[in-house]
Order: C-alpha cells, then structure tokens, then sequence
C-alpha cells in the first residue's frame, strides 16, 4: 500500500450508508472494508446511555429496539439545515454525530496503514450544499482528527458513473475545489444505485461506495466524462416497501436476540448455558484497545484511546481501579513484571510518538522517551529490560549507513535509543523469547531473527502467506502469525514455512498462554457474536471455538491464571476462561 504519508482516505458519507478507499500519489486506490459481510456500512448513529455514540450495524440493531436514540440518515439533517440531533432527550450537535461515524472509517483505515494515520481525509458531498452545509462536515472532520489544513472538499457533479468495481484510474489526490465524478439520483442529488433484491424482484435502493468515481487530475477538467453509464431509478413506492420488509426482519431477529437474552440472564423460561465471560468496566475506547497482563502483580491493562488513559485492573478482584492519565493517544502496551514497569507507546503518528514509563507500583508516569517514527508495535526484553519498537513502514534510515531501520531498543533507564536493528522490509510485530532471550521481528512476510546483543538479524524465514500480528511458543519454538482468516505457523528452529491453519472468520489480534500451550484467535469485525478460536500449540491444529460477547479490538492472556482478557469497541474488557471450554494441561 505503500507509505501512509502520501496515502489519502476518500470518504463518501452517504444517506444510507457510508463507503471510503484509500488513494495512493500514484492515484491507485484500494477499497477500505467497513462491515465484516460488506463494502460499505450504515451512516446511522445510536446515542447509549452506557457506551456514548456508537455507530455501523451495531447502532442500527440498537436503533430498532430503542429509535428515539437513534439517527438513520444523519446526512438528512445536515440537507435540512438542522444544527443538532435529538437523541433520547439529549441535543447532540450535528458535526458530533458525523464525526462519530468518520472516527470509524478512519480507524479501519489505520489498520490497514499500519496503524498510521492516512496523510489527509477527502468528503464528498453533494453540489447544491450551501457553504454552512459543507462547514459541517469540515467540523466533523476536525472532531475525528483531520484540521482543514489536511481535509479536501469534493462536490459531486451531476453525472452517473458506473458502480460495478473501482476505478483503476484514480487521479492524484485532488486539491480543494476539484470535483469528482460520482453517480447522482436524479431526485434527490445524493449517489444512489438501484439492485434487484434476491427472491423477490422489488428495486433497493441503495447509496453506492461512490469511489468508483475518478478524482479528475486536471482543474480545468469539469465537463462530463466519456462512456458514463446512467443510473437506473426505481419508484419510491417499491423502496418504502423493500425497506418495511427488511425493518420487519431486522426487529424479529431483534426480539429473537432480546429473548435469549432474557432466558440467559434468568428475566423468564428455563435457565440457558452461563456465559463462559465476565466483563469489567473500563474507560472508552474509539479506537483497537491494546491490553496487556502482568501475572505477577495480577494486573491487566487496557487502552482507553477517547479518554487518553489506561485503565488498571485488579485481575483477582475483577474490576478496575484507577486510570492513568496519558497525554495522548495510547497505543502499544508492554508490561516487565520483575521491574514493575508498564510501558505505553502514545501519541499521533503525524505529531510524533512517545514511550510512557509508568511505575505499576504506584500506577504514575515516571518517564517519557521520543519512540522513532513509524512504531507501531513495543516489546519489553525479559533479561536486559530493553524496549524494542518495530518499525512498520520502512522509512526509517540509519544515517550512518543508509540501511532501513525495522526496530529500535530503547534504554530503560537513560530512555534513550541504544540500538538499531538494520534489515531490508518491514518491522510490524516483534515477540521474545522469555527461554533463549531471542527476539523475533515480523515483517509481513518474513521473520527476522535478531541476535539481542548485536542488534543484528542472524537469520530471516520467509512466508508465503502475508499476516499481521504474531506471537511465539517458546515450548515449541513456533511462530504463530493472523492473516485475514487463518494463523500462519512458521517453525523457527527449521527456518521454514509449515503452514495455514483455516479458522472460518477474520482475525487480527492474537494472544499466547504457552504455559497451557494455546494461542487465541479472536474474532474481528463482526456485528453479532463473536468467537474465539483457540490453538494448540503443539498439534497446530483448532482445539476449540468459543462464543464471546463481540468482535475483539485487542486481548491478552495471562499465564497464571489462563484467563484471556479481551477488549472490544466498548467500555468494558471480557474475562473468557478458555480452560472452562477446552483441556488446558
């Protein structure tokens, strides 16, 4: 994809639903998957009493068992010039309500930018906004994190482009006042496309990602595009009914949910299965949730991104009990139990990263280093107490050499950085060894055996299969690596690819307890219940599914307890006990 500094995030904020991609300089763009099951997600906003805004196909469930906390079509109000939405008595401002559903493009966008923002955000909107109407998304857009100064303006024209896949063409990423060319409903000037709905022929309709439309690369480009195929149109008649059977199936399956819920909180009928989880409150999260575990102070801490604190939990008591103060946003976390230390990657990666030093003793901020650009992930080394930060995106270089830089060791004690790891590719995740004291640096595709005394790669496996995050078994000496649906085993000491073990649902985070030998995939991106998946080490094989609460953002387990603490978009961790589940010996 290429470095996140010159990649933009086109966003088109539609009635219905909202759809982005992201564009490269070269004007190459990718499609950014907002909905597990789709391309695009709803534009609706959910105003929880407990949790705040919550957006996508969750607020629209909640939407149905609670309206009058709910805004289908906030891009409607913004049309009627309404300044705030009413959301259970409570006036909330209209440009909060945008931002909220931006906030959540623009954190699926940084997972695939390495956890990086993109370098600028682009909304569309339609033309005949008026100046006060397009102030409204510059305000959201300022409220998700983007200043004007990195925000561009599209105004759709009036043109219908075909919506059968995305451009290949895309122009460079356009400067305010470009337009772009976009589908329009004759109606109502908003991108819409019509779709004959499966066993039953009735017209939906239904907002199109709109980036299929091409950013025109030349200022003086305004006049229509050749070979534009027109939009079908449908009767609005056909589309009240289609969206009346669809709002029918959604409250049956509403009730059907709400039901068992009841008989599995005890509110009616015979007493279902007990959860295999238990939740404990912690601060917000709008963004992944890092957690960490040290087993020896029976602690867990988790990152609360819309507070800029981290929340410590007492694992034995089951509940939290205090919140460090963190002066951005928290990112990586990395526990050293035997120094009592917890260390906190935070900050925004166009303002520059810092390491919080926290003493777990007293739960205060005792130190801060500058961690390098393009961190992403921290590792705390068992025996030097050395912190190593990888690098993702590559454009780190050693100035004395040239050499790209993919991790950095920071000294725990000066806080300064006191080694460099000099390799060709990427640092995207790093692990250590706790039994050979062996770091191991993942790159996507590769993984970088660094010797922790010289800094030095010794050796480099390479993986067919490109993954994302990675944890090792020290017992088995086995790397496990998430990739889309599948963990990729790399055997490290025969320095070779084994395999792909399939797990049937989309993964990202992983976590390991090797003293029951198990690795925990859980479920990412899914609307409903969510599962985790856990591995055996040694067969490297599935041993188990486990249904939990909701889709995971961040977990980590604990090697004494066997407790796996998992964080989702919500205001509480679960405490899944997988040895309630399957054999842990």
């Amino acid at each position: 994809m290429g470095n996140s500094q010159s990649v933009w995030l086109r966003v088109d904020f539609g009635v219905v639903e909202t759809s982005a991609a992201l564009v490269g300089a070269d004007g190459a763009s990718w499609p950014l998957r907002l909905n597990d099951r789709a391309a695009a997600m709803p534009s609706g906003v959910y105003l929880s009493p407990s949790t705040g805004l919550e957006v996508g196909a969750i607020a629209r469930e909640y939407g149905v068992a609670d309206p009058n906390r709910y805004v289908a079509e906030p891009k409607r109000w913004i049309d009627d010039g309404r300044p705030v939405c009413e959301l259970g008595g409570t006036a909330v401002p209209v440009h909060v309500v945008v931002a909220a559903v931006l906030r959540a493009v623009i954190n699926r966008a940084q997972a695939e930018c390495g956890w990086q923002l993109p370098a600028g955000l682009v909304l569309t909107h339609p033309q005949r906004w008026t100046a006060a109407q397009t102030q409204v998304l510059v305000a959201a857009a300022a409220e998700a994190g983007y200043a004007p100064d990195r925000l561009r303006l599209v105004a759709e024209t009036p043109e219908n482009v075909p919506v059968s896949g995305y451009s290949a063409q895309l122009g460079t990423v356009p400067a305010v006042g470009y337009p772009a060319r976009h589908e329009v409903a004759p109606n109502g000037g908003y991108p819409a496309h019509h779709e004959i709905a499966p066993n039953a022929g009735y017209p939906v309709q239904r907002e199109t990602a709109s980036v299929a439309a091409q950013f025109v690369t030349h200022p003086g480009s305004l006049g229509p595009q050749s070979g534009v195929a027109q939009a079908n149109t449908a009767s609005r008649s056909s589309v009240r009914l289609t969206l009346l059977i669809a709002l029918g199936v959604v409250v049956l399956v509403a009730a059907v949910v709400t039901g068992l819920a009841m008989i599995d909180s005890g509110g009616g009928g015979e007493q279902g299965p007990k959860e295999p989880f238990e939740k404990i409150a912690v601060g917000r999260s709008q963004g992944v949730g890092y957690t960490a575990v040290d087993p020896v102070d029976h602690r867990a801490y988790t990152s609360d991104t819309s507070s800029n604190t981290v929340s410590v939990i007492d694992t034995v008591a089951k509940k939290t009990i205090t919140q460090v103060q963190i002066d951005s946003v928290p990112r990586s976390l990395a526990v050293d139990p035997q120094n009592h230390t917890l260390w906190v990657l935070s900050g925004k990666y166009q303002d520059g990263l810092g390491l919080k030093k926290i003493d777990t003793t007293t739960n205060t901020v005792v130190g801060t280093a500058t961690a390098p650009d393009s961190t992403r992930e921290i590792a705390v080394h068992p025996v030097t107490h050395e912190v190593y930060t990888s690098q993702a995106n590559g454009d780190v270089v050693d100035r004395a050499t040239g050499a790209r830089v993919v991790a950095s060791t920071i000294d725990p004690t000066t806080l300064q950085i006191n080694g460099r790891v000099l390799a060709p590719g990427h640092g995207i995740d790093i692990a250590i060894n706790p039994d050979n004291g062996q770091v191991y640096l993942y790159g996507g595709d590769d993984v970088k055996i660094v010797d922790p005394t010289t800094k030095s790669v010794v050796k480099r496996i390479e993986s067919p299969v490109r993954g994302q995050r990675m944890v090792v078994d020290p017992r088995t000496n086995t790397a496990f690596a998430s990739s889309e649906t599948g963990i990729v085993v790399i055997d490290l000491a025969g320095g070779a690819y084994v395999k792909t073990i399939g797990i049937g649902h989309k993964v990202f985070w992983l976590a390991i307890d090797p003293a029951v030998g198990k690795v925990y995939a859980p479920e990412t991106g899914a609307s409903g219940t969510a599962r985790l998946t856990v591995i055996d080490t040694a067969t490297r094989a599935v041993a188990s599914a486990i249904d939990m609460g909701g889709s995971a953002e961040g977990l980590a387990a604990d090697p004494v307890s066997h407790k796996v603490y998992v964080r989702p978009l919500r205001s509480y961790v679960y405490v899944v006990d997988p040895c309630a589940s399957v054999r842990c010996g």
